[in-house]
């Protein structure tokens, strides 16, 4: 599937390394990218032993993180999972783009949102959605602060995003943090 997308659809990437598991099972940040980093290095082997390069896994590859409400530590989680990735790519003989994951973030940890209180989920979606725009993701999903599928919360969360996007520009700043 990797060589083949590579040829015919160079923009998709059918491979998604997720570490969502790890968060919402309560890993700490270091435990979580710990082991979102051995699960792409063990497919990184196996491919190798196919003779898929990492190059090819790399621009196959999206790197799916939850991001919680604690700011500076999920800004660190996301810089450590790129400078790690980059560190790994190298060791691997890869270059260039293959260097620089393709990472989604993903708001709202639900195992640390609020059940009882919801409006206070907005603001702990506000900060998880700066940080990962902060931390450098390359897509940002914001999920509803409540859980529903209504249209209100939906519109909140997908608002989110645009207001850190276009009203305060953190896409723009060199560096937010």
């Amino acid at each position: 599937i990797v060589r083949w997308t590579r040829q015919h659809a160079p923009g998709i990437r059918p491979l998604v390394f997720d570490g969502q598991s790890h968060h919402m099972a309560g890993a700490s940040p270091a435990l979580e990218l710990g082991l979102l980093l051995a699960s792409i290095v063990e497919v990184a082997r196996g491919l190798d032993r196919r003779g898929v390069a990492f190059t090819d896994l790399a621009a196959a590859a999206t790197v799916r993180v939850q991001i919680g409400h604690e700011l500076i530590a999920e800004i660190a989680k996301l810089r450590a999972l790129r400078l790690c990735f980059a560190k790994l790519a190298a060791a691997c003989g890869a270059s260039g783009e293959a260097l620089v994951p393709r990472v989604l973030a993903l708001t709202s940890s639900r195992f640390r949102s609020d059940l009882y209180d919801h409006r206070t989920n907005l603001v702990r979606s506000s900060l998880a959605a700066c940080a990962a725009v902060i931390g450098g993701c390359d897509s940002l999903i914001v999920l509803p602060f409540d859980g529903s599928e209504g249209d209100a919360a939906r519109d909140l969360a997908r608002d989110q995003g645009n207001l850190l996007r276009a009203e305060a520009q953190l896409a723009r700043v060199a560096d937010p943090a």
